[in-house]
């Protein structure tokens, strides 16, 4: 017998063709870089030969679904000039590869750009028409607010370039802040990444429970490293398993290292490598966090996250007792870590980088830098921070009921998320033409 919910999906696909048949859906086309793109006769990029950053494997996502939708992408490529268009493949996939300067008009119904850099709003600006819209993975691509990191030059460029803009959003925090700071002239609306299938069919780790490891992808200073410091030493007959990717530099690895319980993994394409052996995962992000999709990855597999609530993380792990409220904040700006919640620096000014960063020329500026990103990577975290991760974390460890409510809750939360959501990209983009939000 067919459960009420294979009912609702029949009825939802029903529903689908039939009005895919009377209102053929927009047309779409996707502006991305030819660097995320570089084939390298495997059919993937090479760049998924390791994990890469989460905006990464959302373009991979998105431009997926855009090609199931029947949508074009094409790629700029803002390094080579020595051709104008190349028709490329990427896992089946038609990519329109064209030099930057390139003499061409595309257009579509609506036309979406996978970043918010200057140099691609402004090719997408001059090379296509149709209704404009930005993916915004982040807080920091913007030019407004606390948390943003475009360069002073091209605020203004960008603010003027994004007129009359929409700013599809990884989470409801993310487009809230922009909805706050950024102008009435620019609409960012929701478009988590489940609305293009990126959370697709996660398998079920059944015994999770078993598995040997608690583990922390990307570690890193904004990702919680200096929390991890605190707390591996305080809980040795704990595995702690960190996953490196782009984000792990060889300093972050060294320091990894010190810690006997501590193993270190070079990522890799396929994240079940890691979630297979992996009973807790640990996400200790203290800055401006877009979502956390590793905790609905995790969560979807069965397997309890234990994370700061900060940004989206209050969405992307759907278990709120695992959600720790956490008093310890990154600031990417001034490279400090300070003793306040994300809300709080959320309320203040953007920092000043510190006063020789300011005083340095172009050459010195990176030293300098790389000087107080390494003061920062030393910091661990103060003892009362720690405690809610060490103590969350020991009962999921040793409480088997306790961890069986929470792999439960954690599945089923991270399941509703996703097939509430998934698919839904083509109703963000009706949307976007009608001037009405996702319904959430």
């Amino acid at each position: 017998m067919s459960s009420f919910k294979d009912f609702v999906r029949q009825r939802r696909r029903l529903a689908a063709v039939t009005e895919t048949a009377t209102n053929p859906p927009p047309t779409i086309l996707l502006v991305t870089t030819a660097n995320l793109f570089t084939y390298d006769g495997s059919g993937r990029t090479v760049d998924m030969t390791k994990r890469p950053t989460g905006g990464l494997t959302l373009t991979h996502a998105l431009t997926r679904h855009v090609h199931s939708l029947g949508g074009s992408i094409v790629a700029v490529d803002f390094v080579r000039d020595d051709y104008d268009v190349a028709e490329r493949r990427w896992e089946g996939i038609p990519i329109k590869c064209v030099r930057r300067g390139a003499a061409m008009h595309l257009s579509a119904d609506v036309v979406v750009t996978t970043s918010l850099a200057l140099d691609v709003v402004n090719w997408a600006a001059a090379h296509c028409s149709g209704t404009f819209c930005a993916m915004c993975h982040d807080y920091s691509g913007a030019p407004w607010g606390p948390f943003g990191h475009v360069d002073a030059k091209q605020q203004a460029p960008l603010r003027d370039a994004l007129v009359g803009w929409n700013l599809l959003c990884d989470s409801k925090h993310v487009t809230a802040y922009h909805e706050r700071f950024g102008p009435a002239n620019v609409t960012p609306r929701l478009c988590y990444g489940a609305c293009y299938g990126y959370f697709r069919a996660p398998p079920l780790y059944r015994h999770a429970v078993a598995a040997e490891y608690v583990t922390l992808i990307s570690p890193c200073a904004p990702k919680g490293l200096s929390i991890l410091a605190a707390i591996a030493p305080r809980m040795p007959h704990v595995k702690f398993l960190c996953v490196a990717t782009a984000w792990t530099n060889a300093v972050v690895q060294h320091i990894l290292k010190r810690f006997p319980n501590v193993v270190v993994e070079a990522g890799a394409p396929d994240v079940d490598v890691f979630y297979r052996r992996t009973k807790v995962l640990l996400v200790p992000s203290i800055w401006p966090e877009a979502f956390g999709l590793v905790a609905t990855e995790a969560a979807a597999r069965g397997i309890p996250v234990v994370s700061t609530d900060f940004g989206g993380l209050a969405e992307a792990n759907p278990v709120e007792r695992l959600r720790l409220p956490t008093r310890w904040f990154y600031d990417h700006a001034a490279f400090k870590l300070l003793r306040c919640h994300l809300d709080d620096a959320m309320e203040r000014p953007q920092a000043d980088p510190p006063a020789d960063v300011l005083a340095a020329t172009s050459d010195e500026r990176r030293e300098r830098v790389a000087k107080h990103l390494f003061h920062c990577l030393l910091h661990v975290a103060p003892k009362d921070v720690a405690d809610a991760f060490v103590e969350t974390l020991t009962r999921l460890l040793a409480d088997d009921a306790f961890y069986a409510d929470a792999a439960r809750d954690s599945r089923e939360g991270a399941m509703a998320f996703i097939e509430r959501y998934d698919g839904t990209f083509v109703d963000v983009v009706k949307g976007v033409l009608l001037r009405r939000p996702l319904v959430v």
